[in-house]
């Protein structure tokens, strides 16, 4: 990478040991640089600097370009830890999740001022799942997996109405929200093994309303 040596302004006349005479000169190696400077009273001066090393300018820090569906979303980070960071929606975090195609950048400066820039395209993917998976059995014992029983979306939900019921048909759980599940507790309380209905009510994106219904095995 290059520096930019600048000796300041106010002089009429620069002499470097380059054999420039421009007021500042970009340098990409190690080695001494000197410059005269002359003022308008013919007043010189001379300074002098020696350089031992040049860190390399970050680059290749994003991950290689990511497929999509419309429905997902994709969170990206840089492979390298800077100073400071800048994406093209202006945010200054770490990593950022995007749920669009497009290209994605982001300018990254190092522990010594190095600045950098990467890029990332992500493109649609063509065979892209749509329709609703709900499992037919879970086992809430907080081992951190199935232990939370809700159906499955592939596609852009539009509406979505979740029911759980007991075996005398009172509700025990209900959701609009499909990131909501069921925890395998009434009121708090848990419950142990058992077989219960559900209903599923939801419409996607360019689809009409449909709706699903089912029972569930809770195993403990």
């Amino acid at each position: 990478m290059s520096r930019l040596l600048n000796p300041g302004a106010g002089y009429t006349q620069y002499n470097w040991n380059t054999g420039s005479t421009n007021s500042s000169i970009s340098i990409n190696g190690i080695g001494s640089y000197s410059v005269i400077v002359t003022d308008v009273n013919g007043c010189q001066n001379a300074d002098s600097t020696k350089i031992t090393t040049i860190q390399p300018t970050p680059a290749l820090f994003l991950p290689s370009d990511i497929l999509i569906c419309p429905y997902e979303k994709v969170t990206l980070s840089a492979s390298k830890n800077f100073s400071s960071y800048l994406w093209n929606d202006g945010s200054k975090t770490p990593s950022i999740t995007v749920n669009k195609i497009g290209i994605y950048w982001l300018q990254g400066t190092d522990q010594f001022g190095c600045i950098g820039k990467d890029s990332i395209y992500i493109d649609a993917k063509s065979n892209c799942l749509v329709g609703v998976f709900v499992p037919n059995a879970f086992t809430p014992n907080s081992d951190g997996k199935n232990d939370v029983f809700r159906p499955v979306i592939y596609g852009n939900i539009l509406q979505y109405d979740f029911k759980i019921f007991n075996r005398y048909g009172a509700i025990i759980f209900q959701s609009s929200n499909n990131s909501k599940g069921w925890d395998g507790s009434v009121n708090g309380a848990i419950i142990g093994s058992n077989t219960f209905a559900w209903t599923l009510v939801y419409q996607l994106e360019g689809q009409p309303v449909q709706q699903q219904k089912g029972v569930v095995m809770l195993i403990r």
